[in-house]
């Protein structure tokens, strides 16, 4: 996983060729902002891209006889 720095950091969900998208929707075209592959604790982060992340996680982590359809 990767995060970018804008004000706070924020979880990268891909990069193309418009620029950096975010987990909550930012695009970042900038080229001078930070990226990092581990989040700095001790700069503020994105909330709504921690609680995305862990969601997804959640989701990937339930067995299959629990999914629902």
């Amino acid at each position: 996983m990767s995060y970018i720095r804008v004000r706070s950091w924020h979880v990268v969900a891909k990069v193309d060729a418009v620029g950096w998208r975010t987990r909550c929707g930012l695009t970042i075209t900038t080229e001078d902002a930070p990226v990092s592959d581990r989040l700095p604790l001790e700069d503020p982060s994105c909330e709504s891209c921690a609680r995305l992340t862990l969601h997804d996680a959640d989701a990937t982590s339930v067995p299959n006889d629990e999914v629902t359809s």
